[in-house]
C-alpha cells in the first residue's frame, strides 16, 4: 500500500484517468498510539478520515494472531502485550487509568448494566475503557488539525444486554468538549443484532454513522 501511494507507482485515485505524478505526492507511514502521538508529529492536517475500532468486543489481536505471530510477535507473551496495549474495545481490556469521561448518557448505560447477569462481567470495564481511550484519541486529533480542518469518523453504535449505546453521539460530545464543532452525523446504514440479543430482547436496528467534525479555531 505504501508503494502504491508513492511515485512512480502511485495509482489513480477517485476515478482519475492517470496517476497524479505531476504533483509528486508522498505518503508517510508512522507507527504510533492514537491516544498519544502528537509528540511525534510536526505537520498539521487539513482533513482526517478514520474509523476507530467499534465498541463490539472484537479482539483484533486474536483475529489477526496468525499475521501478528508471522511478522511481529515472537511468542505468546508478546502477543499478550499487543492485546493489552490496544484501544479498549474488547473484553480483555484492563481497567482504564483515567476517569475523565463523565457524560450522563454513559453513566446511565453503566448504571443500567450494573448488577445485570451479563454474559461477560467485564463488559462495563470495556465500555468505560473504550470511551476513556477515545477521549484521549479525539484530543490528539484536535491537536494535529489546522483551524478549519475537518474530521470524518466512521463508527457503529452498540447494544449489550438490550442496552443501546449511542457511540456516535457520545463521541461527538467528546469532540465538542475537545473543541471541535459537530457539523453533522450521517447515518450510513443500519445493522442487525446478534442472535442472542434478538432472541432475548428483540430486533432493534443499530446504526453505523459518519461523524463530521470541524476545528473552528
Amino acid at each position: 500500500m505504501y508503494e502504491d501511494l508513492n511515485p512512480p507507482h502511485q495509482l489513480p485515485l477517485f476515478g482519475a484517468l492517470r496517476p497524479l505524478a505531476d504533483s509528486k505526492p508522498t505518503a508517510c507511514v508512522e507507527l504510533a498510539d492514537a491516544r498519544h502521538f502528537t509528540g511525534e508529529i510536526e505537520d498539521y492536517a487539513d482533513i482526517i478520515i478514520t474509523s476507530p475500532p467499534y465498541l463490539n468486543r472484537y479482539d483484533y489481536s486474536r483475529i489477526y494472531s496468525l499475521e501478528l505471530c508471522l511478522a511481529f510477535c515472537k511468542d505468546f507473551n508478546e502477543l499478550k502485550q499487543v492485546r493489552h496495549s490496544l484501544l479498549r474495545s474488547h473484553i480483555e481490556s484492563r481497567e482504564p487509568p483515567t476517569n475523565d469521561v463523565k457524560h450522563p448518557a454513559l453513566i446511565e448505560v453503566l448504571d443500567n448494566l450494573k448488577g445485570q447477569n451479563l454474559n461477560n462481567p467485564r463488559i462495563p470495564v470495556m465500555i468505560k475503557g473504550y470511551f476513556e481511550d477515545m477521549n484521549l484519541a479525539i484530543k490528539e486529533l484536535y491537536k494535529v488539525c489546522q483551524p478549519g480542518a475537518r474530521v470524518a469518523l466512521v463508527i457503529g453504535n452498540s447494544r449489550f444486554h438490550g442496552e443501546l449505546i449511542p457511540v456516535d453521539l457520545l463521541l461527538s460530545e467528546l469532540a465538542a468538549d475537545a473543541g471541535f464543532g459537530v457539523e453533522r452525523i450521517i447515518i450510513a446504514r443500519y445493522k442487525g443484532n446478534s442472535s442472542q440479543q434478538m432472541g432475548r430482547y428483540g430486533r432493534v436496528p443499530v446504526r453505523e454513522s459518519i461523524c463530521i467534525w470541524r476545528k473552528n479555531a
